[in-house]
């Protein structure tokens, strides 16, 4: 019925010709893709909806816990600042909350707008256009998320932030990294392009409110007096207040940030700005351009090999692709799913001709390759590269092996079995980094493996990208699916980032008393923290914006506005830069043209950048190595005191808290739920015998014993045991005790009762 109702609107071969396919499969496509869409903003906002009303709840206990769950590390409702304790309201217990609801949604948005990034640097070789497009969401939501994070930690909740700050550990680590060099040159890298334009808009709207006269006076020309109530003379007259003096040409808001970037440790931003565009660059053009290239060099070489031989060939490439850093698992994945069917099509003897079975048992083929070379470039990575450099200290002071976050790393991965943020995390962070950090880490190569099985989906997904690229000639709708599943991929892997986002967040979270402690084997690590917080310390202020000379400035600026441009120019502008190459390509059409004129222009003007700022460092290194060097020399007397006194403060490792395992769990529910079931067999038993009930007489009777003052008296001197005591309850307290009316029978209305 669906396909005669399209026939009906015109929608049929002789119209589209061999378009027709693409177009229906548009049209299935489109209400599936929008309904679920919609699915899921409306159950996103429904979640976000019902933590808003259940944290601003005051009186369900679902509120208290979740606000007792968000501020558990605040300690009572107390916060410590340097006038001591101070109590928050249950308003500002809810407020705490959201806010830190909010921080993880912040760092799950970081976390996904580098995913973006790294999934371009995967895709961009194969599909430019399918990068393109990835690249323009990364832009637009990188300029929502720098206005949200404005909005979100400004104001009232800036201030929450740092009063919360003390106690909570995730609002502290909030606070650090927002307060960071690195994120000040993210930022910078985020409002670099828009910058100018917003300069020029509020100098407008500064003209305009002077001359309507309404502009406020600038920051810089308010003196701390213009704060202070005004005196006689300014009553007077005699003096002229601030509200007369000029304005400036920027609007109070506007000259405020920019105060506040002039606060910056600018030597630092510069430097890691820097270091950030040299990572994207390398991601983008080396790890994707290039890397395409030399595997479609691969694939014309492997022209005419045997099927066997191209397998193993294949395999070997790939191992060799998996040990170099800049290199994503998914060009690979795909090379291996357009370089295995059509393999073993040509080996069927049909050629180009994809139309058989050979085809899928090809695709079946390739999946299975790329997923034991995975398994195996795990193995290598984690073995061969990650173990051997755990016993370097540099290695673990660089990656951080001692920090909190690192810990909470390594608690997840540290679980047996198959669990998902275990999952989350060896099948969604980048492939070669994972491995080797594991290895760095000396976690156990089969759980790893184990948890690295689920990345199968993605193998598939991928190899099916490159391998429904093989049949484009035969219809448009094949080129739509190879783009289908490419996206779906790269969404899965960017979903899974932001998950381990998460469950490290919620690990670190609970476990903070635990994973802040200091460890017996990483004091060696303290120490050299300890050693680089002095020459840090001492290198700011040598390296001080102010205290650098005007040609050393003029070098770090220029390094950062020209590989700022060329980086912006090389990754968001490919197609100005260099021609569409895919793994499919014939290599021998390649050559020197492949890079355009304004492609080498923006090469040269990165590759200058990348001299200023070694010839800086050079200068940086030069300028600081011999007090550095006394620092050292000057700490290592009290290298043994300090590190007695670490080795104290680190917890025990007998007190360490056990690790529980599934089996272990499932054996306690097993006997929880027996018992449970015993105890409500015995609980319905004493009930049919009266037990409960006599006892809850008994505890009546006591009740009346004692305000008698029965109990209180000591027994007689030669009293023989159990005696009689005569007692006269009131009527009213014996007619509302059933069990009383009951023990004396129809004696309750008399005036004395024996009562043993």
């Amino acid at each position: 019925a669906t396909r005669n109702f399209i026939e009906s609107q015109g929608i049929n071969q002789a119209r589209f010709g061999a378009s027709v396919r693409n177009v229906q499969l548009y049209l299935w496509l489109a209400p599936l893709i929008s309904s679920m869409g919609l699915m899921t903003a409306a159950v996103v906002v429904m979640c976000v909806g019902a933590l808003q009303r259940t944290l601003r709840s005051g009186g369900t206990s679902t509120a208290a816990r979740l606000r007792k769950k968000s501020t558990s590390d605040l300690g009572s409702r107390n916060i410590q600042n340097a006038d001591g304790p101070v109590a928050l309201t249950r308003e500002e217990e809810s407020k705490i909350g959201t806010l830190v609801f909010t921080i993880k949604l912040l760092t799950a948005a970081l976390v996904i707008l580098c995913g973006c990034l790294w999934i371009t640097a995967s895709i961009v070789g194969s599909s430019l256009s399918l990068a393109s497009t990835v690249q323009a969401f990364t832009v637009v939501f990188a300029g929502f998320l720098v206005v949200y994070i404005y909005i979100a930690l400004s104001g009232e909740n800036r201030g929450l932030l740092q009063r919360g700050a003390s106690a909570s550990p995730l609002m502290r680590s909030a606070r650090g990294l927002v307060e960071s060099d690195m994120a000040m040159a993210i930022l910078l890298g985020m409002i670099f392009i828009p910058l100018p334009l917003y300069l020029a808009l509020s100098v407008l709207n500064q003209l305009v409110r002077r001359c309507r006269g309404t502009a406020v006076p600038s920051l810089a020309k308010v003196q701390p007096s213009d704060l202070k109530p005004k005196s006689q003379e300014e009553e007077a007259g005699t003096v002229t207040p601030a509200a007369t003096r000029q304005p400036g040409w920027l609007t109070i808001r506007v000259e405020h940030q920019m105060r506040q970037l002039m606060r910056w440790n600018w030597t630092m931003v510069h430097k890691n700005l820097q270091l950030l565009c040299m990572l994207a660059v390398s991601l983008q053009v080396v790890g994707g351009m290039v890397t395409n290239i030399v595997l479609a060099w691969v694939n014309a070489k492997l022209d005419g090999a045997g099927f066997t031989t191209l397998s193993a060939m294949f395999f070997l490439v790939g191992t060799g692709m998996f040990m170099i850093p800049i290199v994503p698992g998914i060009a690979v994945y795909l090379f291996g799913g357009i370089l295995i069917p059509a393999g073993y099509v040509r080996q069927q003897g049909t050629p180009n001709d994809y139309s058989h079975d050979s085809f899928w048992i090809g695709f079946g083929i390739a999946c299975l390759l790329n997923f034991c070379l995975k398994m195996v470039a795990i193995i290598l990575q984690q073995k061969g590269i990650g173990e051997p450099m755990s016993t370097n200290l540099w290695v673990l002071q660089t990656v951080g092996a001692n920090t909190p976050q690192m810990k909470a790393v390594e608690r997840i991965l540290r679980k047996p079995g198959l669990n998902f943020p275990k999952v989350t995390i060896l099948c969604g962070g980048p492939d070669w980094p994972t491995s080797v950090l594991t290895g760095i880490l000396r976690l156990s190569l089969p759980q790893m493996l184990l948890g690295s099985i689920p990345v199968i989906f993605n193998v598939v997904f991928v190899c099916a990208a490159g391998s429904f690229r093989l049949r484009e000639s035969e219809n448009e709708t094949w080129s739509a699916m190879s783009s289908v599943a490419l996206t779906v991929a790269s969404v899965w892997t960017v979903m899974q980032m932001a998950l381990a986002a998460y469950f490290i967040q919620e690990t670190w979270e609970a476990h903070h008393t635990e994973l802040s402690k200091p460890r017996k084997e990483h004091v060696a690590l303290d120490w050299l923290d300890h050693v680089a917080a002095e020459q840090q310390q001492y290198k700011g202020t040598v390296m001080r914006w102010g205290a650098l000379p005007l040609v050393i400035k003029a070098c770090i600026s220029s390094a950062s506005v020209l590989m700022l441009l060329s980086t912006f120019y090389m990754i968001m502008m490919q197609s100005r830069c260099w021609d569409n190459f895919e793994v499919t390509d014939d290599i021998a059409s390649l050559g020197l043209h492949f890079v355009r004129s304004e492609g080498w222009a923006a090469i040269g003007v990165f590759s200058l950048s990348c001299a200023l700022h070694v010839f800086v460092q050079i200068y940086m290194r030069c300028i600081t190595r011999r007090e550095c060097k006394a620092i050292v020399e000057a700490l290592q007397p009290t290298k043994s005191d300090w590190v007695e006194n670490r080795n104290n403060q680190c917890q025990d490792d007998d007190g360490q808290e056990e690790e529980v395992c599934f089996e272990d769990i499932s054996q306690l529910r097993s006997a929880l739920q027996h018992t449970t079931q015993e105890l409500r067999d015995l609980k319905q038993l004493l009930e049919q015998r009266g037990v409960l009930e006599a006892r809850e007489e008994l505890r009546e009777l006591k009740l009346l014993l004692e305000q008698r003052g029965v109990l209180d008296e000591p027994p007689a001197a030669g009293a023989s045991p159990g005696p009689k005591v005569g007692l006269q309850p009131p009527k009213a307290s014996v007619q509302g005790s059933p069990a009383i009316q009951r023990s004396h029978g129809s004696d309750a209305d008399t005036s004395s009762h024996d009562v043993t």
